[in-house]
């Protein structure tokens, strides 16, 4: 079974909010607003730069995901087992808890609706 139009729609919501936070989280760094990276050094490019790429990976692939591209829903699962992941290994305080959950529940969404995105495109009428 399919999930209904309202809960991918709210899907793609969660998955844009969480490539929001990501790229607001690699312009505070860029700009030196982040207490733990003042200093311009390469951690802090790299931090930054790390959050841009993973908040523009997100924007793009959540605006591609749809039925019939199973690559991107697969580049998609990837992406958000791997921050599951990357969030596993910092030290757990609040906000990294509501990071994980940010991310577990679309990745268990879209999963739960794999066949979705394994069928050829919807047809428009």
């Amino acid at each position: 079974m399919s999930a209904s139009p309202t809960f991918v729609r709210a899907t793609r919501g969660l998955l844009s909010l969480l490539a929001g936070l990501w790229l607001i989280f690699g312009l505070v760094i860029l700009a030196g607003s982040h207490p733990s990276y003042r200093e311009p050094d390469l951690l802090r490019w790299g931090v930054a730069a790390g959050g841009l790429v993973v908040g523009l990976a997100l924007t793009l692939l959540t605006t591609m995901l749809r039925p019939g591209r199973p690559l991107v829903f697969w580049l998609l699962v990837a992406l958000l087992a791997a921050m599951l992941v990357v969030g596993l290994l910092d030290e757990l305080g609040l906000a990294d808890i509501v990071y994980l959950g940010l991310t577990a529940v679309p990745l268990a969404v879209i999963l739960k609706d794999r066949a979705r995105y394994m069928r050829g495109p919807e047809p428009t009428d």
